[in-house]
């Protein structure tokens, strides 16, 4: 138990640095908060969000995600969550890089320090774990793009604001760093 709470502890808390953009069909842009970060491993991200409707109970959610982290041996980005502020509506991955091992989550992510959330991927589909950073994105890998399939009553009316609400803790997105540290040691 002890275990966890270090480990959960340990990641990064993503809070908007940057809302560019809230209009419907608008990209929005989210940066890492390096004050969440935890201490001393200067992990960071970029997530831009740009949402799609493809009828009135679909559409397309695509999230390019790109790891900032300023020391190339101190991890990778190995998950990331989101939530959408519209009751009823659910989001799936559809669309990942083959590069990765990213899955959607099953449950639904919450963690105890950061809040619930309801939607994202991370390596194995495992958030709290965060899989091997092996298979995470890594400081050269650039925007990594993963797309989701939305669907539901009012699906068609959503915008790309809807998925970068704040969770009941004030935060948008949270990301999951493995291997951070300079011999590994720590996950943010």
């Amino acid at each position: 138990k002890e275990k966890m709470l270090l480990r959960v502890t340990c990641m990064v808390a993503l809070a908007v640095a940057c809302l560019s953009g809230v209009a419907r069909g608008e990209s929005i842009t989210l940066y890492g908060d390096q004050d969440a970060a935890h201490e001393g491993t200067n992990a960071n991200y970029s997530a831009t969000f740009d949402y799609e409707a493809k009828g009135s109970t679909s559409g397309l959610l695509t999230v390019s995600i790109t790891n900032l982290t300023t020391d190339p041996e101190l991890g990778a980005l190995t998950g990331f969550v989101f939530n959408c502020d519209v009751d009823g509506i659910d989001v799936a991955l559809k669309g990942a890089p083959t590069d990765w091992a990213f899955d959607d989550f099953t449950p639904p992510p919450g963690t105890p320090v950061f809040g619930d959330f309801a939607f994202g991927a991370s390596v194995d589909g495992d958030f709290i774990g965060g899989g091997s950073g092996t298979n995470g994105i890594m400081i050269d890998d650039g925007p990594v793009m993963f797309t989701f399939m939305v669907t539901g009553a009012g699906a068609g009316s959503l915008a790309t604001a809807n998925f970068v609400q704040e969770n009941e803790l004030g935060f948008r997105m949270l990301a999951r760093f493995k291997g951070v540290g300079p011999l590994g040691e720590n996950s943010d």
